[in-house]
């Protein structure tokens, strides 16, 4: 879970973790643009959350990767049972050119740190 930070797009910007060591050992931080879960924007070579609101903090409820976010998000298979589970927002992280974690690698991280309930790939087994 994380905290909404200074408006910079549509609804927002957050930076969500502050440092998340991969398997390589590189730290990253990662900031995220905020929207409705019913937007598509554009974006290439993406990660993005569907995530409910939770006592003003985002839960990532699923995360995935894209190379064109706007065309896998027409008609993404969890899109609906995320939003029937809660989720109002879509965060959405694009690495830089140069960005030390690729958007794959990205994707991996933040499964496994965050563990959300309709990825199953790369989550946490308990």
């Amino acid at each position: 879970m994380f905290a909404a930070a200074t408006p910079r797009n549509a609804l927002g910007s957050v930076s969500p973790i502050p440092s998340i060591r991969g398997f390589n050992g590189i730290d990253t931080d990662y900031t995220f643009g905020i929207y409705s879960i019913h937007v598509a924007p554009s974006a290439t070579n993406a990660v993005y959350m569907f995530c409910k609101k939770k006592g003003g903090q985002y839960v990532p409820l699923y995360i995935g990767k894209a190379e064109n976010l706007k065309l896998r998000l027409t008609s993404h298979e969890r899109a609906a049972e995320a939003i029937r589970l809660g989720a109002t927002h879509l965060l959405v992280h694009t690495p830089g050119f140069g960005a030390r974690v690729h958007y794959l690698e990205a994707e991996r991280r933040l499964i496994a740190h965050y563990n959300p309930v309709l990825n199953v790939q790369y989550r946490a087994s308990f």
